[in-house]
C-alpha cells in the first residue's frame, strides 16, 4: 500500500470518528437534555389538557356562582343569568389556566390552611368534554 493511500485510510477513518462524537453529542447528550426539559415542564403544568377539550367553567367567588357553557364555538352563561358570554374573554381566561405552573403541591390540611385554601375565595370547576372535571382553589394571598 502506498503512503498516499494509507494517508487517504486515515484522514478518512479520523473524519468517520469525528462525525460520530459529532452525532453522539448531539443525539446523546444535547437530544436528551431536550426531552428532560420537556418532560419538567410537563412537570410543572397544574393542568395537562387544552383548552378545546373544555365544556364548561364554573366559577365560585364572593357568594356567587357563575357558569359558562360551550355551544359550538361559542360561549353561554347559564347562572347566575342567561346570557351569550364574550368568546375572546373566556378564551383568554381558559389560556390562563391552561398555562399554570405548579411552583409547589399542596399535601395535607395543615398547608391548605396556611395557604388559605381550607375555605379557598375562588373556586373554579372546569368539566371536560372526555367527563372528566378538573378544579382549582385560589386563598386570598399568595404566601410566596
Amino acid at each position: 500500500m502506498k503512503a498516499r493511500a494509507r494517508t487517504a485510510i486515515g484522514t478518512l477513518g479520523l473524519l468517520a470518528a469525528t462525525v460520530g462524537a459529532i452525532t453522539y453529542a448531539y443525539y446523546g447528550v444535547e437530544k436528551k437534555q431536550e426531552a428532560e426539559e420537556k418532560q419538567k415542564a410537563a412537570d410543572e403544568q397544574v393542568f395537562g389538557f387544552e383548552k378545546t377539550k373544555v365544556k364548561s367553567i364554573t366559577v365560585l367567588a364572593k357568594g356567587t356562582t357563575t357558569k359558562l357553557e360551550r355551544l359550538g364555538d361559542s360561549w353561554q352563561i347559564t347562572a347566575p343569568v342567561k346570557a351569550e358570554a364574550e368568546k375572546g374573554t373566556v378564551d383568554a381566561m381558559l389560556d390562563k389556566i391552561v398555562a399554570l405552573k405548579r411552583k409547589m403541591e399542596v399535601k395535607d390540611s395543615g398547608d391548605a390552611a396556611k395557604y388559605d385554601l381550607a375555605k379557598p375565595k375562588t373556586k373554579v370547576e372546569l368539566k371536560l368534554d372526555d367527563g372528566k372535571t378538573e378544579s382549582l382553589a385560589v386563598g386570598s394571598e399568595n404566601t410566596f
